[in-house]
């Protein structure tokens, strides 16, 4: 029951920061380590989630054209 309470909290967060163009790891670390995580995993878990969220981002961004690749 904890590891999906952690997912719906790491899912919303990811969505809210997304949205407003921040890191997501600066929250994600904290939530983690108050939700019980040792600190060794849950800031490279952090890292990892922010990783994916500005992978998703950069994907969108491509395909959408608004990139400029030329550069």
């Amino acid at each position: 029951m904890e590891l999906l309470f952690i997912v719906l909290i790491a899912f919303f967060v990811s969505i809210l920061f997304s949205m407003l163009g921040l890191g997501g790891a600066i929250i994600y670390a904290p939530i983690f380590y108050w939700l019980g995580l040792p600190l060794l995993t849950a800031i490279p878990m952090g890292l990892f989630l922010n990783a994916i969220t500005t992978a998703s981002a950069s994907i969108t961004y491509l395909k959408l054209r608004l990139v400029d690749t030329r550069i």
